[in-house]
């Protein structure tokens, strides 16, 4: 990791560094839909690919459902192919949301993991969650964000 001017010697700022040196990332997806099956997001936004010797640094999310009275859930994963196909390996437990009957009841998750999830192309070739909604119209919003470790 490069020491920069700002960096406090001997207590390294991975995530500030990585910024300054443009290596961060952030996946999104917004109002997706038809997640009443589980489905791995292979968005163009979302779907993140691991490459060889340098790993990714997740260090939390930002999710919300806009719909009146539905549940998602969502886990971060890895999959076997770089297209967000094959087989599938969870790396948390599962995030739920609910709604109530307004959308002002709808809660707003932001999390930052306590200790960040890393991952290396030995975890799998991309990067993504899977979700599972109560109804093909729920309508979730979903964002991570991170850096490519700097290895």
């Amino acid at each position: 990791m490069a020491i920069h001017t700002n960096s406090k010697q001997g207590l390294p700022q991975p995530g500030i560094d990585a910024a300054r040196e443009g290596r961060t990332v952030l996946g999104y997806v917004n109002a997706k839909t038809g997640l009443d099956t589980a489905l791995v997001l292979t968005d163009a936004t979302f779907l993140h690919n691991i490459d060889i010797g340098k790993p990714l640094v997740i260090a939390g999310f930002y999710s919300h459902i806009s719909v009146d009275t539905d549940t998602m859930t969502v886990e971060w994963v890895t999959t076997a192919d770089a297209n967000g196909a094959g087989a599938v390996t969870v790396h948390t437990g599962q995030f739920r949301m609910a709604t109530g009957t307004s959308t002002s009841q709808a809660p707003v998750v932001d999390f930052t993991f306590p200790v960040p999830l890393v991952l290396t192309r030995d975890d799998g070739k991309a990067f993504s969650a899977r979700c599972l909604g109560n109804d093909a119209a729920a309508a979730l919003y979903l964002q991570y964000f991170g850096w490519i470790e700097d290895v």
